[in-house]
């Protein structure tokens, strides 16, 4: 078969992985489980989770039979192409059929969106290398980088990914995206990035002084109290003409919020995960005279949300948290997208008693506080209210910080016990 016969094969080609890999592409161009922002082959065509035989073992085979008898051998042979190779409900029989044929091990590139299926696990079980990628660390920006089929989430791959590796016998190597460079909220985390990566942080000044005005927090006794205060927090700022961003923990919690707003006769938008794929228009509109915008916390961070015709001499943009978040970072972070670049600009946090920070990180305090206030509607705000939520926070970021330094340690000890099964093959 002549090489302008070839459909899909493909190579040899260098990898800096691999070595000399020959590929096979297992999926029509841009099939696949996920529209990736940076994709260098461009959008998705076709994004979906249903697994067919696009290309047939026999196909393969008939093309891959000339090159395993050459004697010009490559060191892998490569599942991947130009979508999601998993897709392929034949990549099982193929990769039997290449080990078959040949010794040279048998990589599969996946982007590990599938991995929770137990037919995709079963496939890949005959491959010697697997090589699935990592580009995001929770759901909000799995959901943005990513722009995945509807039914995938961020603990759907996190999960399967484990599962996969739990049966796996052969090598995996975890693919992670990381970019370096500048974060907006490390400060406060210099400890534990000297003590894990020996790296220091340097501070930089902003470019123009931040004139945000952060207002302290107003505690409710439950649930219901605070959001019917944040709704009348959400009026009050419309009415004097300025836009508000109301941050959301979760999905449900920007749903439930949106669901009162309207029955309270206020238009608004609602930007999450499920409606991610409008949320350059939405962020570009946040801003707007008398605009209201409700986001989970994680969407749209690091945008610049640009002022208004009239805006700023109104105050700015004001920002509500609807919850405090195990890490402080993250609330600097909701909060950091109002008053930009030297803007004017609010923000204040509503919480209650019953929200999940509090309950579980200082159950016995907060429980204590909703038996002394729980009939309470109005307003609870004290000293003593206040710092129930500091003290949940800082034990989460302890527990958390805990957590990180012990995988950590794992790692080290796989590393150091069972680096020798890299050098096997």
């Amino acid at each position: 078969m002549k090489p302008s016969d070839m459909r899909h094969v493909y190579g040899p080609v260098p990898s800096r992985r691999l070595g000399r890999s020959l590929g096979i592409d297992l999926v029509p161009f841009k099939v696949c489980t996920y529209d990736c922002i940076y994709c260098q082959l461009g959008r998705t065509t076709d994004l979906t989770l249903e697994r067919k035989a696009y290309v047939t073992a026999e196909n393969i085979m008939a093309e891959l039979a000339p090159i395993l008898t050459a004697a010009d051998r490559p060191d892998y042979i490569s599942l991947a192409g130009s979508g999601e190779p998993t897709l392929n409900s034949a990549i099982g029989e193929v990769i039997r059929r290449i080990k078959q044929q040949t010794e040279i091990p048998v990589a599969v590139l996946t982007n590990g969106a599938l991995l929770w299926m137990a037919e995709v696990q079963q496939a890949l079980l005959a491959a010697d290398l697997v090589l699935p990628s990592l580009d995001a660390g929770d759901d909000g920006l799995f959901q943005k980088i990513n722009r995945p089929h509807q039914a995938l989430s961020f603990e759907r791959m996190i999960d399967g990914l484990a599962a996969f590796t739990r049966r796996f016998a052969g090598a995996v190597w975890l693919e992670v995206l990381l970019l370096k460079g500048m974060t907006g909220t490390a400060a406060e985390a210099w400890r534990e990035v000297w003590q894990i990566y020996r790296l220091p942080v340097v501070v930089i000044p902003t470019n123009r002084p931040c004139i945000r005005k952060t207002a302290p927090d107003r505690v409710h006794a439950g649930a219901d109290a605070k959001w019917a205060a944040i709704v009348e927090e959400v009026r009050r700022v419309h009415q004097a003409g300025r836009p508000v961003l109301v941050g959301t923990r979760s999905v449900r919690a920007s749903e439930r919020l949106s669901e009162l707003l309207t029955d309270a006769g206020l238009e608004h938008d609602v930007l999450n995960a499920v409606r991610h794929r409008e949320e350059a228009q939405i962020i570009a509109g946040a801003g707007a005279p008398a605009k209201i915008t409700v986001a989970t916390n994680m969407a749209g961070r690091g945008t610049d949300i640009k002022l208004g015709e009239g805006v700023a001499e109104r105050g700015g943009l004001h920002v509500v948290a609807s919850e405090r978040h195990e890490s402080g970072r993250i609330d600097r972070q909701l909060f950091g997208r109002s008053a930009r670049q030297g803007d004017p600009g609010s923000a204040v946090a509503i919480v209650s008693l019953d929200d999940e920070l509090v309950r579980r990180h200082a159950p016995h305090v907060a429980a204590a506080l909703r038996r002394r206030h729980g009939h309470r509607t109005i307003e609870i705000s004290g000293p003593m209210t206040r710092r129930v939520f500091d003290l949940a926070q800082r034990k989460a970021e302890r527990q958390s910080l805990r957590q990180r330094k012990g995988v950590l340690r794992t790692d080290d000890w796989l590393d150091e016990y069972l680096g020798f099964t890299a050098s096997t093959g």
